[in-house]
Formats: C-alpha cells, structure tokens, sequence
C-alpha cells in the first residue's frame, strides 16, 4: 500500500513538473490612457483572471511604483554590489551585478552607451578577484566591448593590469569586418556606443559581444551581435511603436517574464475603448494590436474578458494550453512502471513472508 501511495505522489509531482516547465510568464503593463485608473484597473483584473484560467499560463501584474529599472536602478544595483564586497559579501554582491546586467541587457540606453556596462563588468573583475575565481572570461569581455580600456593599477593589482594588457593586444589580433545598412538608408549607425558615421559602413570590430543601433543615440531598436567572422547585418531606424515596444521589452526582461503586454483604456465616442498590445522579451516581436469594441465604463470587465481569446491566440500559446493527453505524456509512463515493479516487488515481499509463517506453523 506504501509503495502505491509513493506512486501515485511521483504521478502527481511529474505532472505538477511538467506543468510548470511549460507555462509561459505573462506581465500586463498599465501603459495609461484617456480611460481612468480605476477602470483601467478593473480591467487589468479582469484580463490576469481570465489569463489565469487558461491553465498555462503564469499571469502576473507589473506596479510601476515598485520598478526599479531604468538606468537609476542599474547604478544603484552596481553600488549596491561595491558596498557588499566591502563588507566580505561578495555571494550577495555577484547577484546585484547580474541583476544589473539583466536590466542593462533591456535597456536601449546599452546599445548607445556602454560605459554603464563596463563600469558594471569592472565592479565584477574587482569581486572575482578578490574572491580568488577566475577572471579571463570578465577580463575578454571587457577587452571585447573597449579595446583601448586600460586597469587602473590603483585598484588592480600588477598582475591583473598586466594579464588584461596581453589580452587585450591578443584580441586586438583578431578584428573582423561588420558591415552595416540601415533601413531607411542613411541613418547614423552606432556601435558599442561610439558612432560610426551614416549607413552603410563598415565597423572593424572585436571578435565577440557587440551592441549596435541606427537613427538616434537613444539605442531604441539596437541588437546585440556575437560576431566571430565577417559578418553584414541590415539594422532598421527607430519608430514610435519600436520606442514603445522597447519600453515594454525592457519591463519584462526585468521581470523574467517572456510576454508583455500593453494595457490602454481611451476615452472615444462617449465611451471607453481597451486597446492591447504584446511583446516578446527575448526577440521583441510585437503582436498585432487588439482593440475591444467602444464600451461605456462600467463595461470594462466585459470588454477585457472578450479580450482573453484573442490575445491567447495572437501570442501563440492557444494550441500549447491542452498539451498531449496524460496517457500520452512518457513520465505518466514511466510512473506507472515504477508503480508496478514496486507493486510486484511488495507482492513478492508478502508471499515470501508468508511461506515462511507457513513452515513455521508446520
């Protein structure tokens, strides 16, 4: 019996497991609008409950006051992660420092200036080193993004400075070709923060991480490349919607969720008007835009919830809520087989005890 009830705990963790392997993270942004707070979050609760009963789905509400990203928040991680490393807390210090760069990774202002991230891969060098961990990887990468960066020996030891000097002059070795259009033509091409002129150009780069972008020095549309060998890429100018898309890219990626999506409520036609749109965190693909039908305000909730079907759809997760049946799953399997080996395994157990209290009574 112990052995049945062990089985039927590891059906129902396998499946508690693979469930929430493959539920995507949705966060629902309040992007403002004509329509009111209230009704806008009525209309917020009504899109994360009706999200929610998909069943896989994980839907979470983003509240501005809370955020602490932006280019403020990265710095004050970075500080944040200096005070704890001179405090022998170097563990806690390496976490604000990911953190920092998630958020840096998000942020357009990366791919216009990377002086924030080399700051940030510094403060890391001092940690690693000070902990005794290895330092190539950190020392690469900051060689990578500015090849004429030199260690200050004040902060760094003799050693570190010379280490990052013959890397340096390694990499410097191994330059490639990165030519650049940009649609529309012409626009300012920038990379790694330092502009490049109009495009098409040709940008002789480090092998490795880069950060590019065209139009303005914002970065609103830039794309980070690992480039290896002669490469050519097409980077398209900033648009309104692009600058909106990255807004929201940036909150998510934060946030570790894989969707965002924009929330507005307009005021149009004597009534209220719901108006969605998704990005994708990792490839910033944009959904279409959902709009609701103009609704008085005390027809938000009904709005929103008409709003679940198609908004499901248009990220692509409508055919991956069902699944494959639970018979058809291979741990539900592989579960029943552990089941019946035990089961056959306790059986044996019982028989053999009982053939022994049978010669005994003998």
């Amino acid at each position: 019996m112990g052995v049945l009830r062990c089985g039927a705990l590891l059906v129902a963790a396998c499946a508690a497991s693979a469930s929430a392997a493959a539920q995507p993270t949705v966060l629902l942004v309040d992007v403002g609008g004509t329509g009111g707070p209230e009704a806008r979050r009525t209309a917020l609760e009504q899109l994360e409950r009706g999200l929610g009963r998909q069943g896989g789905l994980q839907v979470r509400r983003h509240v501005p006051q809370h955020d602490s990203g932006g280019d403020a928040g990265i710095a004050q991680l970075i500080d944040e992660a200096r005070r704890l490393s001179e405090q022998f807390d170097e563990a806690a210090a390496l976490e604000r420092l990911r953190r920092a760069e998630a958020k840096l990774r998000a942020s357009p202002s990366t791919f216009a200036d990377i002086s924030s991230l080399i700051t940030l891969l510094l403060t890391r060098l001092k940690v690693e080193a000070d902990m005794g961990r290895p330092v190539r990887a950190t020392l690469e990468r900051i060689a990578t993004l500015d090849p004429s960066h030199v260690l200050d020996a004040g902060t760094f030891v003799p050693d570190l400075v010379n280490r990052f000097a013959a890397i340096r002059e390694r990499l410097l070795g191994k330059v490639v070709a990165l030519r650049i259009r940009s649609e529309p033509p012409g626009l300012e091409i920038w990379v790694d923060g330092r502009s490049h002129g109009n495009a098409p150009v040709v940008a002789t780069v480090v092998a490795g991480e880069h950060f590019v972008a065209a139009g303005t020095a914002s970065g609103v549309g830039g794309r980070r490349l690992m480039v290896s060998a002669p490469d050519e890429v097409t980077l398209r100018g900033p648009t309104a919607a692009l600058q909106r898309a990255a807004r929201l890219r940036a909150i998510g990626v934060a946030e570790g969720a894989r969707w965002v999506v924009g929330i507005k409520l307009q005021a149009k036609g004597g009534g209220v008007q719901l108006q969605l749109r998704a990005v994708e965190a990792q490839t910033v693909a944009v959904t279409r835009p959902l709009s609701s039908a103009v609704v008085p305000v005390d027809g938000v909730a009904e709005a929103a919830t008409a709003l679940v079907e198609p908004l499901v759809e248009a990220l692509g997760l409508a055919q991956r809520q069902a699944g494959p049946a639970l018979w058809k799953r291979w741990w539900f399997w592989t579960a029943l087989g552990v089941i019946a080996a035990g089961g056959g395994i306790a059986a044996g157990v019982l028989a053999s005890r009982n053939t022994v209290r049978l010669e005994l009574a003998r």
